[in-house]
């Protein structure tokens, strides 16, 4: 049981040390923010998540279980894929049901209100929330004692909107709508925008009734209310239930708009976000009403859809964030996605949104490309001033009184109806039914080849202005760009007598030409090597579908009708580069002079009508430099101290984690800080053999080369300067850590130890004996050891007496010779006397021993001794007591012995 619950602590204390670390990589934190579900991942990160989820699963008795389930639905979220938010959803769930902690509690409960929010599961996103507040009121989004929560009506970009009962006017319906990161500043500066349509606009927007912030000094969690529009519905939910707009209708629609935009912009308030979305219709006696909703809101909080339209797919995204991925895509003006030499977003940014969300609601179509086709019964002077709105200049585009003009002129000719008759009275209607059985009459007598426009079809190429594989994101669909279908085809004779317009529909075939085989031969690396049915890295795919891409595609097309083709980087998981990476690499698609070809063909009845060569440049964003997994391999061998010597006590190796071929390599310093005792030792004597400087490359393609080539070894060397390491008595103990910038999970920094033993070598006796030009070098000579004499004293070793080599002028005998009994003789040496002469050199002894590590040591016992032949002693007078023996002195540099003989 021990065992276990020590292997459950393990684990649980390895996942939180992963979760927080994953975390703090993405900016997030325990409490789900809105912007979190656009965080940035890599595919390394993304394995990390599903990891630490698989291993959390494991543990559900563990004692922070809840704790992790809450960090682990958090980081779940970040991803944005929908996959990942029910996993986040169940995790939470349990966490929230099974706590026994109020603030957990609360905690599971506002993260799956965030979570149900995106998958617009309202009422249990409302129960949550709910509850959260009843536990905790900084949960709440807006103050909710003056105004309880009744429903939740939708969320965006912006923030989420609630009905409410206003509890100081007898609980009448009002709108509240919070903001997900609200501005700072006074309720003037930052709400007067908001709140002076109510004066100038109120024909046009809701009514504005009251503005706060929740949390008012620290100017946190704004909101604002609004009167709320019984049976009104957004302009989206109108088109799924009612269908698009007639041409009276929608024209009529479309000047309420814009003289509501007209009336802010003279006061120069910009809406920045018109969309059909943001609109409310409603149906009374004198036809269809139109208020533009979020007016002025732009001041008030900023709007997550550029961090949607960074990801720039819809691969992976949940319903909340495709919204604003097409809200932006379709709606939003080049000056607003970010292309900075249109300017900034200005009144004309509206007039852009305005053509895109009128040709939405009459046609039914997306509007990233306008196509005539579809406003076939509408006045043609309609067509050509959407197109002037919707142009990339904005000095190109009118202004806003400019298109209400238009847009009167459009409608006092349209069968020259009154401005002031409602365009609910069916006579236009009647009419348009009236031609038109006049025309089916007509068509059922006559040939329609006379009739019909002819197919003469075009393929334009418009590619996307950034296309990139960023090797540091997720895998996702990247869109490369659209294929327009255009039809040149003329109408014959009769139809133009017809007045026929019309751009007929046909069923065709799509075929993305390009091969496999070359993708791989020019670097690419594709997942699907060794499948059987290959997977298709470019191809098609409908706007919003999570089908796998497919290089054939059978589709109705008529008059600029786009055909969006998509890169998989999924597909595409890596890319050689046969050389270091130093930055972004662009390669070609298109002609046969690109890098890769590529074209798209249609086909009609088994033949080709059409061709287009897909040109474009993806540029390949590398994988930034990953710290190095760092590990360390202890030297098995016993240290001996060796001075001047620099001993390896082991080896440090720096593996790459780069989870691509194609990234940039790891250059990093690293140090070691090295202890005594636990004090540190000064001037670095523990260093890496390499160097400070460590350059990791990342791993090749082949698993096998791969821990070969992407690992970098370094030995750790000691140096013995005898000083701050030193000739230990017999063993000292040293630590060390490495410092630098490294992978911290699973790496080994230290602390190292490694313990260095005394020198063994033997130090041996050094003397030598100087008489004027000659040199006598005596050694003794190690004795022949036998096998029976190895456990011998150490004195035992060497020959009782000693050899002797002369060395005369700096040239030395190779060979040595013996000295009979030990003794050796020198030459004679004349010494002249005379009184008071002082001591003259007989000879030098030098004396020392072989051994280079410090504190050595050689004992000598010397015994001097004068003999005289018989008539030279009685020569000698010898001064007051002293005695011959006291005529010798050995003189030293640091030491005076004493002496006897």
């Amino acid at each position: 049981i021990k065992s276990d619950t020590k292997q459950i602590k393990g684990d649980t204390e390895e996942i939180l040390a992963l979760l927080q670390q994953l975390m703090a990589r993405a900016g997030l934190s325990a409490q789900i923010k809105a912007r979190d579900e656009f965080a940035p991942h890599s595919s390394t990160s993304l394995q990390q998540i599903q990891e630490a989820v698989a291993k959390l699963k494991g543990l559900p008795t563990a004692a922070q279980y809840n704790q992790l389930a809450i960090k682990a639905g958090s980081v779940l979220f970040s991803t944005g894929n929908p996959k990942h938010m029910a996993e986040a959803e169940a995790l939470l769930v349990q966490a929230r049901d099974s706590t026994q902690v109020p603030a957990e509690k609360a905690l599971a409960c506002f993260n799956l209100f965030q979570i149900r929010l995106r998958r617009q599961a309202y009422d249990e996103a409302l129960a949550d929330l709910q509850t959260a507040i009843t536990i905790d009121r900084n949960y709440a989004w807006h103050d909710v004692g003056k105004y309880p929560m009744i429903r939740i009506l939708g969320a965006g970009g912006m923030g989420c909107v609630f009905l409410c009962h206003d509890q100081w006017d007898e609980g009448n319906k009002v709108v509240v709508k919070c903001f997900w990161e609200g501005r700072k500043g006074s309720r003037k500066a930052v709400f007067g925008e908001a709140m002076i349509m109510r004066k100038i606009a109120s024909a046009y927007v809701p009514t504005p009734l009251d503005c706060g912030y929740v949390d008012a000094i620290r100017q946190e969690r704004p909101f604002f209310v609004t009167e709320y529009l019984e049976g009104a519905l957004d302009g989206e939910t109108w088109l799924k239930k009612h269908g698009k707009l007639d041409v009276a209708t929608g024209l009529a629609v479309g000047l309420q708009i814009a003289k509501g935009l007209q009336v802010a912009h003279q006061q120069g308030v910009y809406h920045l976000d018109l969309k059909p979305a943001n609109l409310l219709f409603k149906q009374t006696e004198s036809g269809l009403m139109v208020k533009i909703i979020d007016f002025g809101q732009a001041r008030v909080a900023t709007s997550l859809r550029q961090e949607a339209l960074s990801r720039r797919s819809v691969g992976g995204m949940t319903q909340l964030g495709q919204a604003l991925f097409f809200g932006t895509l379709y709606y939003a003006p080049p000056e607003q996605r970010g292309e900075t030499q249109y300017g900034k977003p200005s009144a004309k940014s509206d007039l852009y949104a305005f053509a895109a969300t009128l040709y939405r609601l009459m046609t039914g179509e997306m509007p990233d490309t306008l196509n005539p086709h579809y406003l076939a019964d509408a006045p043609s002077a309609l067509f050509e001033l959407l197109c002037d709105c919707k142009k990339n200049d904005p000095a190109q585009r009118p202004d806003s009184a400019q298109l209400v003009k238009r847009l009167e002129d459009i409608l006092a000719k349209l069968e020259q109806i009154p401005h002031n008759l409602p365009f609910s009275n069916g006579k236009r209607k009647a009419q348009e039914e009236a031609l038109k059985a006049v025309s089916d009459k007509r068509l059922s007598f006559w040939n329609p080849f006379a009739f019909q426009r002819r197919f003469q079809p075009r393929l334009d190429w418009q590619p996307a202005k950034t296309i990139e594989i960023d090797f540091n994101k997720q895998p996702c669909a990247i869109l490369v760009g659209t294929v327009i279908v255009r039809n040149d085809g003329k109408v014959p004779w009769f139809g133009r007598l017809l007045r026929n317009k019309d751009y007929p529909d046909y069923q065709v075939k799509f075929s993305l030409n390009y091969r496999h085989e070359q993708l791989i031969n020019g670097g690419f690396l594709l997942s699907d090597e060794g499948e059987e049915v290959p997977l298709v890295p470019l191809g098609f795919r409908e706007v919003g579908e999570e089908t796998a891409l497919t290089r054939n595609m059978k589709l109705r097309v008529s008059h600029e009708t786009p055909i969006y083709i998509f890169l998989a980087t999924d597909v595409i998981t890596d890319f050689q580069a046969h050389q270091t990476v130093s930055g972004p690499r662009t390669v070609t698609f298109g002609g046969p002079e690109k890098d890769f070809h590529l074209s798209v063909e249609m086909w009609r009845a088994k033949k080709p009508v059409a061709a287009q060569e897909i040109d474009f440049e993806l540029e390949l964003v590398p994988e930034e430099p990953q710290p190095p997994l760092v590990t360390y391999q202890a030297r098995a061998e016993t240290l001996y101290f060796g001075k001047g010597k620099s001993l390896s006590s082991g080896t440090f190796r720096f593996e790459s984690q780069a989870q691509h071929q194609f990234a940039k390599p790891f250059k990093g310093r690293f140090n070691i800080l090295s202890y005594k005792n636990n004090l540190p030792l000064l001037n670095n004597p523990v260093t890496l053999a390499e160097g400070e400087e460590v350059v990791v490359l990342p791993a090749p393609e082949s698993q096998s080369k791969k821990r070969e080539n992407n690992r970098v070894e370094s030995k750790v060397l000691v140096f013995c300067d005898g000083e701050i390491i030193s000739n230990p008595e017999p063993r000292q103990d040293y630590s060390f850590n490495l410092t630098g910038k490294f992978a911290h999970e699973d790496s080994e920094p230290g602390p190292h130890t490694f313990t260095l033993h005394r020198d063994p070598t033997r130090a041996y006796i050094a003397l030598e004996i100087v008489q004027f030009k000659k040199t006598y070098s005596l050694y003794w000579q190690p004795k022949a050891e036998k096998a029976s004499e190895k456990a011998e004293k150490a004195e035992n070793a060497f020959e009782k007496s000693p050899r002797f080599r002369l060395r005369l002028e700096g040239r030395e005998e190779a060979e040595g010779h013996s000295l009979d009994n030990g003794i050796l003789n020198l030459d004679h040496n004349l010494v002249k006397f005379d009184k008071g002469t002082l001591a003259v050199t007989i000879f030098e002894i030098q004396l020392g021993n072989t051994g280079n590590s410090g504190q050595g040591w050689v004992k000598l016992h010397l015994t001097m001794e004068l003999k005289f032949q018989p008539q030279v002693r009685r020569a000698i007078k010898l001064y007051q007591g002293y005695q011959i023996k006291n005529s010798l002195h050995l003189i030293t540099k640091d030491y005076q012995g004493e002496f006897t003989g």
